[in-house]
C-alpha cells in the first residue's frame, strides 16, 4: 500500500484523472449499448491509451483503467468468452501501465504516476441506471463472487491500486471490504458512494454506517462520493466527519483520507 500512502502523505492535493467516455465521444467513438467505453478496450485500445497519456500531460497524480463497466458477465454477454473477457480486463490495465510508462519516457518525468483499477458496481453491470438508486439486492456472497474476477484481473495486469467508485449499496461497500481483507490484504483502494440527500446513500443506507465499516478496513484509504453535486458533497464530507470519519477524500469529486484533511481531485 506504500505508493499510495506516501502519494496521499505527500500532496495536499492529490490529482486524479477525468471521464474516459467524454473523450472517447471526443474523439468520434460510439459508446453506446451495455458495455459503454468498455467495448473500446477490445476496439480502440490506443485511443484508451491517448486519454490516459493526455491527463498524466495535464498533470494527474493517478490515472484509472477502463474497467468501470468491465466485468466477467457484461463482456460474455456482448460475445466474449470467460477466457477472452478476464483477459480484455487485464488489459485495461496493460494500457494505462503502458500510458504511464510512456509518459515518462516521453516527458522525462521523475515521478511515476499511479495506475488506479476502476471498480464499477454491480448496478453499472446492469446498465439500468440503479448505480444511481441502490434497487438490487444481492447476498454478501454474491457480491463477491461478482467483484472477485474482475479485482484478480485488474492486479494482474498491474494496477497499483483500486478505485472502487459509484457504489449506492453499503451492503456491497462491505462485501468488498471483507473480499480485500480475505484476499487482496496488501491492496489499497478508495471506495466512493452515490447518495441521494447529505445522511443517506442512493439505496436509502445511513451514511453514518458508512464510517463504522470504511474506518475499520485496512485496504481503504480514502473514501467519499462521486457524480453528486458540489453542494451536497460538502455537506456529506462534514456529515461523515461528525460521525467520526477520518479519511474522507475525493475521489470524483468528494473524498477526504484516514489521518488527514486532504483532498483528491479530478482533472477534467
Amino acid at each position: 500500500m506504500s505508493k499510495f500512502k506516501d502519494l496521499l502523505a505527500k500532496k495536499d492535493v492529490v490529482v486524479l484523472d477525468g471521464a474516459l467516455a467524454t473523450q472517447l465521444e471526443a474523439m468520434g467513438l460510439d459508446i453506446s449499448g451495455k458495455l459503454w467505453s468498455a467495448k473500446h478496450i477490445a476496439q480502440n485500445p490506443d485511443a484508451i491509451k491517448q486519454i490516459h497519456k493526455n491527463y498524466l500531460k495535464a498533470g494527474s497524480d493517478i490515472i484509472t483503467t477502463a474497467s468501470y463497466q468491465a466485468t466477467i458477465p457484461g463482456l460474455m454477454a456482448a460475445g466474449f468468452s470467460e477466457k477472452e473477457a478476464y483477459g480484455l480486463i487485464i488489459k485495461t490495465s496493460l494500457i494505462a501501465r503502458e500510458a504511464v510508462d510512456e509518459f515518462i519516457r516521453e516527458s522525462g518525468a521523475t515521478e511515476t504516476p499511479l495506475v488506479a483499477a476502476s471498480i464499477g458496481p454491480y448496478g453499472a453491470y446492469l446498465s439500468d441506471g440503479s448505480e444511481y438508486r441502490g434497487d438490487y439486492n444481492l447476498s454478501k456472497s454474491e457480491f463477491k463472487a461478482f467483484h472477485e474476477p474482475r479485482i484478480r484481473a485488474v492486479l494482474e495486469g498491474g494496477a497499483d491500486m483500486l478505485a472502487v467508485e459509484t457504489i449506492p449499496l453499503l451492503s456491497e461497500a462491505e462485501a468488498i471490504c471483507e473480499l480485500l481483507e480475505q484476499n487482496f490484504k496488501d491492496v489499497p483502494c478508495w471506495i466512493s458512494f452515490t447518495a441521494r440527500d447529505e445522511n443517506e446513500l442512493a439505496s436509502g443506507d445511513a451514511i453514518t454506517d458508512v464510517v463504522k465499516i470504511l474506518e475499520s478496513t485496512p485496504n481503504v484509504l480514502a473514501y467519499g462520493f462521486n457524480c453528486i453535486s458540489d453542494t451536497l458533497a460538502s455537506a456529506l464530507l462534514a456529515n461523515l466527519k461528525k460521525a467520526g470519519g477520518t479519511q474522507m477524500r475525493a475521489p470524483c469529486m468528494t473524498p477526504r483520507i484516514k489521518n488527514g484533511a486532504k483532498s483528491l481531485m479530478r482533472a477534467g
